[in-house]
């Protein structure tokens, strides 16, 4: 018996609903141990550089092809680690991981003359490649919030300095995309009529 389209995206959404209802049905379990008994061992293991940040460019034997450092990368990566935490082991070590991630993006990452994040930085941190994509600054964007959700992040902390208030960070990137690499000044609170 076919469906139309109609009629499979209810069939659809009660699919999710279940899946989500039963947390231990077997697809469920499987990826959760995979994830945390494979998944994340593999990146603790291989993947943490000393010297900051988060190595990703990994063969499948753990072996490290490039040092380099891709801020959408690293910033995914708290997003990442900051989620887990959040949502599916509130050990204290995702939040380091996402912490110490989030760090080393700070200290390479955030160009004060484009106001905004680089893409591209070198095992030393220096950058190789800047501010080309707004990709980078959205997955900030995304990563600071997931991270902030899941702590009790000082606002005050230099991550919040350099991302800004949501309006003003909103103002840097649509600036970004329509070319220009002056940020809008922000002049205060804006009140609504």
């Amino acid at each position: 018996m076919s469906t139309t389209q109609g009629e499979q995206k209810p069939l659809c959404l009660e699919a999710i609903k279940k899946i989500r209802r039963e947390r231990r049905s077997p697809m469920a379990a499987w990826l959760r141990r995979h994830l945390f008994d494979h998944v994340l061992p593999f990146w603790e293991r291989h993947a943490f550089d000393d010297a900051g940040g988060l190595c990703t460019c990994i063969g499948d034997a753990g072996n490290i092809v490039s040092g380099d450092k891709w801020l959408w990368s690293q910033w995914r990566a708290v997003w990442v680690f900051s989620r887990i935490y959040r949502k599916l082991d509130p050990d204290k070590k995702w939040l380091r991981h996402a912490e110490a991630i989030a760090a080393f993006c700070e200290r390479h990452g955030w160009d004060e003359t484009e106001q905004g994040w680089v893409m591209l930085v070198d095992p030393k941190g220096r950058v190789l490649r800047g501010c080309d994509s707004t990709y980078i600054d959205a997955f900030a964007v995304y990563a600071l919030t997931e991270q902030h959700s899941a702590t009790d992040w000082n606002a005050s902390s230099g991550c919040a300095r350099a991302a800004g208030s949501p309006a003003t960070s909103s103002r840097a990137i649509i600036s970004k995309a329509r070319g220009s690499s002056r940020r809008p000044a922000i002049t205060g609170r804006t009140t609504r009529p």
